[in-house]
């Protein structure tokens, strides 16, 4: 009988785990849906950047959000890119919602001027973004670049 309920008992220990990394926690907090759950609750309240006032010529309602902001001049400072495909890290938009954003040297408005800034965690979500858009970018640019370069043609 003993070695009965012992067979029984057996079958549920397993002497080592055969997936044991189900087990570990996340690394961070996982990224929103950046247009939808940043842009979109954010950014587009209070007629700043919706459809109807495009402040600063900035929409982020519609799809295709990508094609007004990668490799696109900021109007509210000249020489820098919304988004640039080359040196993301240096891309206006992310400067614009950093602590302390200048332009030209001169400190200029954080955004969102209404509500609350993003915290750290929403920024460096919307910095992978943008990363992630720009080498996308520059992806769906390469075979242009690499037959003008082929060609003998300056990019």
């Amino acid at each position: 009988m003993l070695v009965w309920l012992l067979g029984l008992a057996l079958p549920g220990c397993a002497p080592e785990l055969s997936h044991p990394e189900r087990f570990e926690q996340d690394q961070g907090p996982s990224c929103p849906d950046i247009q939808r759950d940043v842009l979109w609750q954010r950014c587009a309240l209070d007629g700043c950047h919706g459809t109807d006032e495009s402040t600063g010529g900035l929409e982020f309602l519609t799809a295709d959000v990508h094609l007004r902001l990668v490799g696109v001049p900021a109007t509210t400072c000249l020489g820098r890119l919304l988004i640039d495909p080359d040196a993301p890290e240096e891309s206006f938009l992310l400067e614009r919602l950093s602590p302390d954003p200048e332009c030209d040297g001169e400190p200029i408005d954080r955004m969102p001027l209404t509500g609350p800034v993003l915290e750290a965690d929403e920024l460096a979500c919307v910095t992978a973004w943008v990363e992630r858009l720009a080498a996308e970018h520059r992806a769906a640019a390469s075979p242009a670049r690499d037959t003008q370069r082929l060609r003998g043609e300056a990019p």
